[in-house]
């Protein structure tokens, strides 16, 4: 459902909705009078306005997880940028080659994997082998000391962000079932106040009807595209890591 078949099924679905309501109020007609639905419409409104408020919420929050993903993402890139940076200007051309096929390793076969929650093996390798490169490293100078601190803190960082998104991936920033189970409950309670909303004419009921649920259901499929931001059509991709794996770094400044 995290593409566009997912819209179109939950279209399918909403006029589904829609025309077993209309088929609801015809067999069990609403023995409300007008009074009575009078009355009913301020409660009802109160209902749709909570709950509003909790997809609003939702879908907000689910978005800036999305971002926050995307942000952590640049970021790991970029700290592997600095990283081969390092390596080329201490000399060790191993250890840039290492860092620049750990990138392409994250590109080639971790990002699809991710898309499927799960881990890469052969980019884990190529981790390893990145922490092989640096442990042959022996500073014998001042600058060589100062650059081999320096890569001991932006390996670290970059591993650390590497974690964190695959973290997310697997599931650990989406949102919890629960939520899911009070968004389903909330919105089968809108639906059946909507059963006893009648306004006397067909045609006009079908618009509210379809106007109710058309804004519950495209709600409903921002969260679904939003809740795994390394799965499904849209999500975070990994075009930092590609000009690593494309092209090898400049050296930073000597310091």
């Amino acid at each position: 459902m995290k593409n566009v078949n997912g819209f179109l099924y939950l279209a399918a679905v909403q006029l589904a909705l829609v025309f077993a309501l209309h088929l609801a109020r015809r067999k069990f007609p609403v023995s409300l009078t007008r009074e009575q639905q009078n009355t009913f419409i301020g409660p009802f409104s109160f209902v749709v306005t909570v709950y509003a408020f909790l997809l609003g919420f939702v879908v907000v929050n689910l978005w800036q997880t999305f971002t926050e993903a995307e942000r952590s993402a640049s970021k790991e890139a970029e700290t592997l940028f600095i990283v081969q940076g390092l390596f080329s200007q201490y000399g060790a051309r191993d250890g840039e080659a290492a860092v620049q096929e750990f990138a392409g390793s994250i590109v080639r076969e971790e990002w699809p994997a991710m898309a499927e929650g799960k881990t890469s093996p052969a980019t884990q390798e190529k981790r390893v082998r990145v922490m092989a490169e640096f442990r042959k490293l022996s500073p014998s100078s001042a600058k060589e000391q100062a650059i081999y601190s320096e890569l001991i803190a932006q390996i670290g960082n970059a591993f650390q962000l590497r974690q964190d998104r695959l973290m997310t991936s697997s599931g650990t920033g989406s949102m919890p079932d629960v939520m899911w189970v009070a968004l389903g409950y909330g919105g089968l309670m809108v639906l059946a106040g909507l059963y006893y909303l009648g306004v006397g004419n067909q045609r006009e009921q079908t618009v509210i009807d379809f106007i109710v649920t058309g804004i519950l259901f495209v709600t409903v499929f921002l969260i679904i595209q939003f809740d795994s931001p390394f799965q499904g059509r849209l999500r975070v991709k990994p075009q930092a890591f590609e000009r690593i794996a494309a092209q090898a770094a400049p050296a930073p400044p000597a310091r």
